[in-house]
């Protein structure tokens, strides 16, 4: 069976090979017509850095078990280029994009052009305006990821007045509703003293957002760092400045929870890029043979656990498939 009956179950619908990939840098085209699939699935990546590279093993490898061929395309966090790769997707024929989109004006250009076009289109991360215009959506409830790593805060806070400092990304839906919730489930007991947007979401923009947020309030309790590989960043901001300040953070790679692990981080949410990579392919190909499927959910969202070093080995794999 191809689909997911319901997101949050064990993954064992689909038979997946948890092998790296060699075509995982987020360039190129993988797979071939004679690989005995009968599908040509056009993806369209938004990044090269560890989000990336891990959706795209999830969308490479669970086409490889069904047997389909994986066309891929790259917008390196450009919505000019989106909207130049969607048009060359259509250009190529496949059957179905997957999109990562990166900007919610690219996204309403891509629907339109690809319902223009005929070719049905699956989203990934992002919720169109009009769902119902897409074949389906695969998300990640990123206000609810928000909120468990706010709710960290207050539980390990315990009722007392502490001071919280944020690293976010370039303002946008992304980083705005992750960032909003996690102020939401903040305690009243807890004062953001300062947020620093990270345009380019790196590790280097988050350590010297971190140093500014330490240099005005040496004495912060807690960083909110919005990826693991920004939180890299912080961590190395803090550490220079001499800093007690717990950093919490979300992603849940094999090098986040090794510092979850070794008290670097405090707390991180697990959310495996992975995952909605091989959910958006598995239910791409149950909605093409059946729209109408009522047991595919049309927009799927997938799971997600707030991890501390109490319960490091419930993290689903970030960048391979859960054994």
């Amino acid at each position: 069976m191809r689909a997911f009956v319901k997101p949050a179950m064990a993954l064992s619908a689909v038979a997946i090979a948890a092998v790296a990939l060699a075509g995982c840098s987020g360039s190129g085209s993988s797979g071939s017509s004679d690989s005995g699939g009968g599908l040509t699935i056009g993806f369209i990546n938004g990044s090269t850095d560890d989000f990336g590279v891990c959706l795209q093993n999830g969308v490479q490898e669970t086409a490889d078990a069904a047997g389909d061929t994986v066309k891929v395309l790259n917008s390196n966090h450009d919505a000019a280029e989106e909207v130049s790769n969607v048009q060359d997707m259509i250009d190529q024929g496949v059957d179905v994009i997957i999109l990562q989109s990166i900007d919610s004006d690219s996204l309403g250009t891509a629907v339109t052009d690809a319902a223009d076009a005929g070719i049905p289109l699956f989203i990934t991360s992002s919720v169109p305006d009009d769902p119902s215009a897409v074949l389906g959506v695969a998300t990640s409830d990123i206000a609810g990821i928000g909120a468990d790593a706010g709710g960290f805060v207050a539980d390990d806070a315990a009722g007392a007045a502490v001071t919280v400092g944020i690293v976010a990304g370039a303002p946008g839906y992304y980083s705005d509703t992750e960032v909003g919730g996690f102020t939401g489930a903040l305690p009243s007991t807890a004062t953001v003293v300062s947020t620093q947007p990270n345009y380019t979401f790196d590790q280097a923009g988050a350590q010297s957002a971190a140093a500014t947020i330490l240099q005005t309030n040496p004495d912060v309790d807690y960083i909110f760092a919005l990826t693991e590989v920004m939180a890299a960043g912080v961590a190395t901001a803090v550490a220079d400045a001499g800093s007690d300040a717990k950093i919490v953070t979300v992603n849940g790679t094999d090098d986040g929870l090794a510092a979850v692990e070794d008290g670097t981080y405090a707390a991180t949410v697990s959310n495996s890029a992975y995952e909605l990579g091989q959910i958006a392919v598995t239910n791409s190909i149950a909605l093409l043979a059946d729209p109408s499927d009522s047991s595919i959910d049309h927009i799927a969202t997938v799971p997600y656990l707030l991890i501390t070093k109490d319960n490091i080995a419930d993290a689903t794999p970030y960048c391979s498939a859960a054994s």
